[in-house]
């Protein structure tokens, strides 16, 4: 059965750092059909070719200006 890992990353920015190691570290060990659900601040365009040539397809959803929900799943 595909399984969901969730990273909310708002804080991230709040605090002055940068996610994206633990974004990738996130997405290592995820398997075909698995998904990896982002939560930001803003949609991370460049994020998406990098994940793209890890082998994840994505999908995207704003609830608000600085809510974005991202998910990758690993194809």
């Amino acid at each position: 059965m595909p399984r969901n890992v969730e990273l909310d990353v708002r804080h991230y920015h709040v605090e002055g750092k940068e996610p994206f190691g633990d974004i990738i570290g996130a997405s290592e060990g995820l398997e075909a059909g698995d998904s990896l659900i982002l939560r930001n601040t803003f949609e991370p365009i460049p994020l998406y070719g990098v994940m793209r040539s890890r082998g994840f397809s994505h999908a995207v959803r704003s609830e608000a200006a600085n809510d974005w929900f991202i998910t990758f799943t690993k194809l």
